[in-house]
């Protein structure tokens, strides 16, 4: 809900706010998949598994498949990939 006189608060990592042509190596139809698994990743993390962990289970539940898993992309997905990749 938006109250009046307050500018509405946009969410960085919400699928509906991304600009598709940031991503011009991805078809915009991958765009919400990646956002499912980059929302997958932050809720195992605050369940209290390793980033390292999750990945690795990202890795072997689609061996071959490692688009998917890309750290490059999904740190626009996923706070948890992005914390690890910016510090």
């Amino acid at each position: 809900m938006r109250h009046i006189g307050l500018p509405l608060q946009e969410d960085p990592m919400n699928i509906n706010n991304t600009n598709f042509h940031r991503f011009p190596d991805v078809a915009p139809e991958h765009l919400s998949s990646f956002a499912l698994v980059g929302g997958y990743v932050d809720s195992q993390v605050l369940a209290g598994r390793s980033l390292d962990g999750v990945l690795q289970e990202l890795d072997s539940s689609s061996p071959g498949q490692k688009l998917w898993h890309d750290t490059e992309i999904l740190r626009h997905f996923s706070v948890a990939v992005a914390t690890r990749l910016n510090s």
